[in-house]
């Protein structure tokens, strides 16, 4: 049987992985509603209890020590038991509830909002919570059961629904080419058009042609697909994109005849201990089919 004493170090290990992921007791305690006071409090009581100092603090901040990271180690099975409870509410109350998600900024916004009328006219007591972030999601943050991104998120205990291989092409508005003229080839569209690209994407541009370095003229570089999407559909030049774009924005024209050298790789991840739970799956099926329509 659980002690007082048991329950009390049950929610410091969660105030000390709560400071592990908001990288300071201050911001801990305003993610978990509670007082800087209790939060050290409850840590102070932990220490205490298993002899060892969890965590250090410094003019830097504060920092979990090695033997505070075995300590929040133990999250994932606080984790599980809880998991076990809401698979049991979930299944009691049908379909009905939040499911959080977090997806890479850089895969397309429209692309999970493609055909999430027909989810709600299915469930329509889901309710779809979703963050974005620019890069791969950190999934061992222990709100989200659902990512969506282009490199596997960090984070145990997950697996990979689905993923798909995302050739890239260039996109341009009519209006644009009618302007500019369309590239004969890659070496041309460096030379005399404006190229939109995502940084990391212009090594692979690099290698196919003449031109090395970034600072040629007329290049454009962001961190995120949605500004070259907005930009090309806009007429501000050629945008290196995902090649479903063109399904998406009725004004670009799509430049297929062009060998575009890159490419990307969606990925569908879960916790394996919340995938099935089934207002989970549920989102889970929604978006594995819309990347196998893409």
């Amino acid at each position: 049987m659980f002690s007082k004493k048991d329950l009390t170090n049950i929610e410091g290990v969660i105030m000390l992985y709560a400071v592990r992921l908001q990288t300071s007791k201050r911001n801990a305690a305003k993610y978990l509603n509670v007082s800087l006071d209790t939060l050290d409090k409850y840590i102070r009581i932990l220490e205490e209890e298993i002899g060892v100092q969890v965590l250090t603090t410094s003019e830097k901040g504060c920092s979990l020590t090695a033997q505070g990271e075995k300590v929040v180690e133990n999250i994932k099975y606080i984790k599980q038991c809880l998991d076990n409870l809401y698979t049991i509410k979930v299944s009691e109350s049908d379909m009905k509830g939040e499911v959080h998600i977090v997806y890479d900024l850089n895969v397309r916004g429209l692309i999970c909002a493609k055909a999430v009328q027909e989810l709600y006219q299915q469930y329509p007591e889901i309710t779809l919570c979703v963050d974005n972030v620019i890069g791969p999601p950190n999934m061992a943050d222990i709100r989200y059961d659902i990512s969506l991104s282009y490199e596997i998120p960090e984070g145990d205990d997950l697996v990979v629904i689905a993923s798909r291989n995302i050739p890239c092409k260039f996109f341009a508005t009519q209006e644009y080419l009618n302007i500019n003229s369309y590239p004969k080839d890659l070496n041309d569209l460096v030379k005399n058009h404006h190229l939109i690209i995502v940084r990391n994407k212009w090594k692979d541009m690099s290698n196919m042609t003449h031109y090395k370095s970034k600072f040629c003229k007329g290049i454009s570089f962001t961190n995120n697909e949605s500004m070259v999407n907005d930009v090309a559909v806009n007429g501000g030049g050629i945008g290196m994109m995902p090649f479903y774009s063109d399904k998406m924005e009725e004004r670009l024209v799509c430049l297929d005849y062009l060998d575009c050298p890159t490419n990307n790789k969606l990925y569908l991840v879960s916790h394996k201990s919340r995938k099935d739970i089934p207002k989970v799956r549920v989102v889970l099926n929604y978006y594995k089919k819309m990347i196998e329509s893409l």
